[in-house]
């Protein structure tokens, strides 16, 4: 029992982190090779804030857009961080 339920957490925060991974691929943020604390706690929240995030279809669907991607969804819980991160290239 203890198997299947590690293993359904473990497999839904991959998907959540491969969401993640992939929109910030789409926003274009890129990490830099050396990451002040400021960087490093942004991307820290991020982490925590997709891992909970209630938006994961919502998500999954905008990056399925073939659309130009600008700036975050409205939807996003990360939404400033992204923007955040995004004018620290």
């Amino acid at each position: 029992m203890y198997r299947r339920t590690y293993q359904k957490w473990s497999e839904n925060f991959d998907r959540r982190m491969t969401i993640r991974r992939r929109v910030m691929n789409a926003l274009g943020i890129s990490l830099p090779r050396q990451m002040g604390d400021g960087i490093r706690e942004t991307l820290k929240q991020t982490l925590i804030s997709c891992a909970t995030c209630d938006h994961v279809s919502s998500c999954a669907d905008w990056l399925s857009l073939e659309t130009a991607i600008s700036e975050p969804p409205g939807f996003c819980p990360n939404k400033e961080r992204f923007k955040a991160l995004l004018k620290k290239r």
